[in-house]
């Protein structure tokens, strides 16, 4: 029995990632390949079955895996991001989630079968978009900025407040089903056991972030104390409380996200990590445990329950929550057909259906397969149709390959104008007021502020932008530069200019891991880049064929540095590691000295320093 469940988890987690990893390399939605993994392993090969290898150990397993999830759902509700993220999505939060609870809650009774306190439950399940499957989609559609915003971070903010609906129903349904007296009484009781629950989780939120702050807690266990402590909430919150546990660990999460700890970033990346792990794993659970008959009580009305929700509920909801926002028609159109759902809400379903069954309410049984058709139904319709509906409403942003340049300098400015002339988005960013000055006189995108900061992930909208290159002359904050483009570009986009001369495997440098990849030759480090500028360097692009190859333009410019090729409208930029090799076709973007009688290009007199904006 023990090699039994060891090789079940193993299989579970390998089939898990295996589907993250080729979501991601081949563009496919990941919860279309977790479901595809899980039921070959389950219904269709007999290599998993979760009911007979986990036994009564399936409920507790989900819901442990369910509390981590919701407590990352909560770490990710800043209070700070809903004032930044404007009107629309503050109105799709207050208006349009209550009347999507309300409208789904009712079809949910009349089609789909679900008993009527069960399919309040499911309706606030069904209030969460998905956050896991919107971004991957936004990344694809390359939505305009302004919608794709609405998009992203009404999934977000989203993600708890439909869980912690779901939750609220079920202790009201769990407490009044196991008590004796008026609706007053029961009403009463579950006001007391929320607010008990949501206190305990505020208290361990507030002392952990006491402790954090006041430096009792070392770094490298900051990440193991949080996820002790969430298990421990959820364990004591149940014991005081059957199954209050949920309310505790969301407050907890919210906690935390509010508190002012400067390792908040690790600690949620650390629960990222762990929550893609848990969702995969209990997306694979849930799927391998379907049966034929699951999927035969599936019938006609649930299709109308189905229609309803893409059709009925989610533009009345988006659409009445709209109105008296900037948002103009074609935006409010897209956002009233796009809803994904994702692996949370099956996850956040399979839990509440095994502990509904238990407590009396059969039709609960009937709500994985819900799920499960309710999110294959979004993610099929609203993953395959965002890119061509944004074209048609003319909502697509271009290709995704401008230029982010952090740090402005001559060097800098002069690759921008360049880049920019040759038809790529450019962005300059710099937390030095007067350093932009230049880039705006040269008429470039500039983005005043500190990257590193929280803002700026509100501020930043970087769907045309492919590929970061930190051009400041502090090596140390370039390569944190990097490692905060990474997650979103790769690291294959990232790139940093080295600070001194050296190679890029100096034993006395910053860690390879912990920094982009060096642009240019060795040597060529920021200072030397802006002696050269003075001396008359610029950026030029000749166009390679069979007959003008590299190698001749060598001969010809010796002293030119290859800084990056432009291929199929492409901007692949030279690294010391690996550099592109380049061929006939390509466009090759070199800093060299100007030609013999080439009057090279001023640079622009430092501006006089006006005021900072309001």
């Amino acid at each position: 029995m023990e090699t039994s469940v060891v090789a079940s988890l193993t299989l579970i987690l390998t089939l898990g990632i295996m589907a993250q990893w080729m979501a991601w390399r081949f563009h496919i939605p990941a919860i279309v390949l977790l479901a595809l993994g899980g039921c070959l392993a389950g219904p269709v090969f007999g290599l998993l079955n979760p009911e007979e290898v986990f036994g009564n150990n399936l409920g507790p397993f989900i819901g442990m895996a369910v509390s981590i999830i919701l407590f990352e759902g909560g770490l990710t509700l800043n209070f700070q991001e809903l004032k930044e993220t404007g009107q629309a999505v503050k109105r799709l939060v207050y208006v349009g989630a209550p009347i999507a609870w309300v409208l789904t809650s009712l079809l949910a009774y009349h089609f789909a079968g679900l008993e009527w306190g069960v399919s309040w439950v499911f309706g606030g399940i069904l209030v969460v978009t998905g956050p896991t499957v919107i971004m991957p989609l936004l990344r694809q559609a390359r939505l305009k900025p302004r919608v794709s915003s609405v998009l992203k971070w009404e999934g977000i903010v989203n993600d708890p407040v439909g869980a912690l609906l779901a939750v609220l129903v079920y202790e009201f349904l769990t407490l009044s089903g196991s008590a004796h007296g008026s609706m007053v009484e029961i009403l009463g009781g579950f006001l007391l056991k929320t607010f008990l629950a949501g206190l305990l989780g505020w208290f361990i939120g507030r002392t952990l972030a006491s402790a954090f702050v006041g430096g009792h807690v070392p770094e490298f266990l900051k990440g193991p104390v949080i996820l002790v402590s969430v298990l421990l909430s959820f364990s004591v919150a149940n014991a005081l409380q059957k199954e209050s546990g949920l309310v505790t660990v969301t407050v907890l999460g919210i906690v935390l996200a509010n508190c002012a700890i400067a390792s908040i970033e690790e600690m949620r990346k650390l629960k990222e990590y762990l929550t893609v792990v848990l969702v995969s794993s209990v997306f694979i659970v849930l799927t391998a445990t379907l049966k034929l008959s699951h999927l035969q009580a599936l019938d006609w009305k649930v299709l109308i329950f189905l229609v309803g929700v893409l059709f009925v509920v989610r533009p009345v909801s988006v659409l009445f929550s709209m109105i008296g926002t900037k948002l103009e028609w074609p935006e409010r159109f897209l956002v009233a057909w796009i809803a994904p759902r994702g692996v949370v809400a099956v996850a956040v379903s399979g839990f509440f259906a095994i502990r509904l069954v238990e407590s009396g309410f059969p039709s609960a049984e009937r709500m994985i397969p819900l799920s499960f058709a309710i999110v294959f139904t979004t993610v099929i319709a609203h993953g395959f149709s965002l890119g061509w509906l944004g074209r048609k409403l003319g909502l697509s942003a271009e290709k995704r390959n401008g230029v982010v340049l952090v740090g402005s300098n001559d060097w800098s400015v002069f690759l921008g104008q360049f880049l920019k002339s040759r038809g790529f988005p450019v962005l300059m960013i710099d937390n030095v007021w007067a350093h932009l000055n230049r880039a705006r006189m040269a008429e470039l995108r500039v983005h005043y502020g500190e990257v590193l900061s929280e803002l700026s992930d509100y501020q930043l909208d970087l769907t045309q932008f492919g590929s970061c290159v930190a051009c400041t002359d502090n090596d140390s904050f370039n390569s944190l530069v990097s490692l905060r483009f990474a997650h979103e570009m790769e690291r294959i986009g990232v790139f940093q200019l080295p600070h001194h001369p050296g190679d890029v495997r100096d034993p006395h440098g910053i860690r390879h891991s912990m920094r982009g990849k060096f642009l240019l030759r060795p040597g060529l480090h920021v200072e030397e880049l802006q002696t050269l500028i003075t001396h008359g360097w610029r950026f030029a692009a000749p166009r390679l064929s069979e007959e003008f190859t590299f190698e001749k333009f060598q001969k010809q410019r010796p002293e030119a540095v290859l800084v990056a090729l432009i291929r199929d409208s492409r901007i692949l930029f030279v690294t010391q590691d690996s550099p592109p090799k380049p061929q006939a076709g390509d466009t090759v973007v070199v800093f060299g000295p100007p030609r013999p009688n080439e009057v090279p290009v001023p640079v622009a007199p430092e501006p006089s320093i006006p005021a900072l904006p309001a």
